[in-house]
């Protein structure tokens, strides 16, 4: 149970990390912010989710979750790298 809940609360902690990085960003550009809303909301709907779907569809839960689990953690890892690399002027 412990395991569970310090999982539970290191995927939160890093989802609201990474959405307060996202609308900083957004804030800095408010003239295009409807239209970036928008496009995000289509590719969700028509593009990720089902891929997601059909990807979740071909393999057991066993398999599934501890992959798509990497996934996320490759993808956090690598937002972490990228920061860490980027120039002094960029960081803001």
């Amino acid at each position: 149970m412990l395991w569970g809940a310090a999982y539970g609360f290191s995927i939160m902690l890093s989802y609201y990390i990474l959405r307060a990085v996202r609308d900083e960003i957004a804030a800095d550009d408010r003239d295009n912010l409807q239209i970036i809303w928008t496009v995000v909301f289509f590719v969700m709907v028509f593009v990720a989710v089902p891929a997601y779907s059909w990807i979740a569809s071909k393999y057991s839960r066993g398999v599934f979750v501890p992959m798509a689990n990497r996934f996320f953690i490759v993808c956090l890892i690598g937002f972490w790298a990228s920061l860490l690399l980027l120039p002094v002027e960029a960081r803001g």
